[in-house]
């Protein structure tokens, strides 16, 4: 909870006004992006001392296609998108659910170490504050959700 809060507090000074979220003693922590069934998330996953913390943009629609269709338009932009984010994106199902996720992780070790490691603190606030200007300030997330609205309701 330390650790989200400290991170929460950095990225709502960079991005005033984005979320009115506060931290809790979950793994992850989610930022709105304007859709009930999408947000960014720090999440982490593993086991100590070998935790993994994750920078993501997840789809939690209840129609798995709708998940899917919306993974496969950004796995298609992938090479553009790294060159923004100036990171190595990885694109999959969250766990073995019908959601999927748009991420990047880094290796933290101890959950002691990443509360104390400024570095990481760090690269989770200005990897979240790239993935919201990239993802949602652009445009790219709206215009993605209106298109494959538009292509759900043409095959229906």
């Amino acid at each position: 909870m330390r650790f989200f809060s400290d991170v929460l507090s950095s990225f709502k000074e960079r991005k005033p006004g984005v979320t009115e979220r506060s931290a809790s003693t979950d793994n992850w922590l989610q930022i709105p992006a304007g859709f009930s069934s999408i947000h960014f998330e720090w999440l982490f996953r593993g086991r100590e001392p070998n935790k993994i913390l994750e920078v993501g943009l997840h789809f939690e629609d209840m129609e798995e296609n709708f998940n899917q269709m919306l993974l496969g338009y950004f796995k298609a932009m992938e090479g553009d998108l790294k060159k923004v984010l100036g990171e190595d994106l990885k694109f999959g199902k969250l766990g073995r659910s019908k959601w999927r996720k748009i991420y990047v992780e880094k290796v933290v070790g101890s959950l002691d170490k990443a509360l104390e490691s400024d570095e990481i603190k760090d690269w989770a606030v200005e990897t979240m504050v790239r993935f919201y200007e990239t993802f949602k300030e652009k445009g790219e997330l709206d215009k993605a959700v209106q298109e494959i609205k538009e292509k759900v309701k043409l095959l229906h």
